[in-house]
């Protein structure tokens, strides 16, 4: 065995190998026409399937939120820094802004505008579509909307065309003959059917009902918002998976929209409530203004003054710091007693905000007090005030009305005393004036008055100008980068 040449085995091995395959190709070759009836009846059922299964479709949209406020300058440059070492602020902006949009209430909007609770199905032979309220033959009206069964009951029913004539068809009334237009009775109530412009019956129609809190959560299970991959990107992507394309579009289309309206309205409501604010003060000072006025042209009248000595000029000057002082405070002060006014005044309304107060810890405080209010009004749009979150949004808002008041107070007793001091201070100074004549000291006084006044009343002008410009100019609150498109 050892003697015969490898080469000869080599062959010998081919050989039964030839042969076997042979064989092999030969007892499957007699079953030919198994195999092609297979693969007629696999393309068959393939192209049946792709013919009638759903299609899931991607819908996308993107916008980029215009952070109104981003640091400028040497802030920037120092906010720039601080993203370097582990801080991000726009990242937190960003993703504050997405909790927004994916609130409840945004959502609730939406169903709301576009009636996402009723949804309407053309029933094929094979299967079933979903199709949009425009795009259906006829529209599903509801006579009592504000019946409290709406916010619990779900009901369906089938509308079909049998010849001329239309039925309705439930679980709870059975078959019903109906005609388009008319009323009739259901578990929502009275409802009606209209029919559409240049649609027709042509196929039964499955309209459903669903309370509008499942709706909600059944689309903020399937709407995507999440932001972009950098850190440093104010861009939001929204995304969602539908059978309906349009559907889709509309509703992330609806999002973006009651966003940009929700967050513009409030900046309105500010700065409505504001201008009101200034508007009655500056009612209230022009008319101590005009009496300051007044004063100071009758005392000249009846003194027949002329302008001041060089003896006034150089009290004037070595005067003028301590009196511009005075004057700041006493503003503040009356600033101070104008809002702890307003919020004594009108517990539960908004507060003017940003009219000039220099503690910045109060202004911090009117905001989130604002904030509230705002928040809460817009709960009461769909709650009662004995809602338990009602409930705790007012506790909240009386607790940071005493804090505001609380620190006006604290703030109005640190002016007082700064004014007294300065007050002090102007005693000393009026001390020298005892050389110069009582009608320049009785001057002085009356003027004094009208440049506080008078201070106060441009003052106030000035920031009704700024907030008329803010809410007439209002800078866009978000940049749609790509409206809601899903591909074919």
């Amino acid at each position: 065995m050892s003697n015969i040449p490898n080469k000869t085995i080599n062959s010998s091995v081919n050989e039964d190998q030839e042969i076997n395959l042979k064989q092999l190709f030969e007892q499957y070759a007699f079953y030919w026409k198994w195999f092609i009836i297979s693969i007629v009846l696999c393309l068959i059922a393939a192209f049946i399937y792709l013919r009638y299964a759903d299609k899931i479709y991607n819908v996308t949209a993107k916008i980029l939120l215009q952070d109104e406020n981003k640091a400028s300058g040497e802030l920037a440059r120092l906010t720039e820094l601080s993203n370097l070492t582990g801080g991000n602020s726009a990242s937190a902006f960003v993703l504050d802004q997405i909790d927004v949009m994916k609130s409840r209430r945004i959502f609730q909007k939406v169903v709301a505008q576009n009636k996402l609770n009723i949804s309407y199905h053309s029933k094929g032979n094979v299967k079933t579509s979903e199709i949009i309220e425009f795009q259906s033959p006829v529209r599903l009206i509801l006579l009592e909307p504000n019946n409290s069964k709406l916010d619990s009951v779900k009901y369906k029913f089938v509308v079909r065309k049998r010849g001329n004539e239309i039925y309705i068809e439930d679980n709870e009334f059975g078959n019903r003959l109906y005609v388009l237009g008319n009323k009739i009775s259901s578990p929502l109530g009275q409802i009606m059917l209209l029919p559409q412009k240049g649609k027709e019956i042509d196929s039964d129609l499955i309209i459903s009902f669903v309370p509008t809190n499942q709706a909600v959560d059944n689309f903020l299970d399937v709407v995507q918002i999440t932001p972009n991959k950098e850190k440093q990107s104010y861009v939001v992507n929204y995304s969602m998976n539908s059978r309906n394309v349009s559907k889709a579009e509309i509703i992330l289309n609806s999002i973006i929209d009651q966003y940009n309206k929700d967050v513009t309205e409030d900046k309105t409501r500010v700065s409505k409530a504001t201008t009101e604010f200034i508007d009655s003060r500056l009612a209230l000072i022009s008319k101590n203004l005009a009496d300051a006025d007044s004063k100071v042209a009758d005392y000249k009248d009846r003194n027949n003054m002329v302008d001041m000595s060089s003896e006034i000029q150089l009290y004037m000057q070595n005067a003028s710091e301590n009196e511009r002082k005075l004057i700041e405070y006493q503003t503040q002060l009356r600033l101070a007693d104008m809002m702890g006014g307003a919020i004594t005044g009108n517990e539960g309304s908004l507060l003017p905000s940003n009219i000039g107060l220099g503690d910045q810890s109060i202004q911090s405080s009117i905001q989130s007090y604002n904030d509230l209010i705002l928040e809460r009004d817009d709960l009461l749009k769909s709650a009662t005030p004995d809602n338990p979150i009602v409930k705790n949004l007012t506790k909240n808002i009386n607790e940071l009305g005493s804090s505001i008041r609380s620190s006006l107070n604290n703030y109005r007793q640190v002016l007082q005393s700064n004014v007294n001091a300065l007050e002090g201070q102007k005693n000393k100074f009026e001390g020298k004036l005892n050389s110069l004549p009582n009608q320049e000291r009785g001057f002085k006084d009356i003027s004094r008055e009208q440049q506080i006044v008078e201070s106060l009343y441009l003052f106030l002008l000035q920031k009704r100008e700024q907030t008329e410009i803010q809410a007439a100019a209002t800078p866009a609150i978000l940049k749609v980068i790509g409206e809601a498109y899903g591909s074919d």
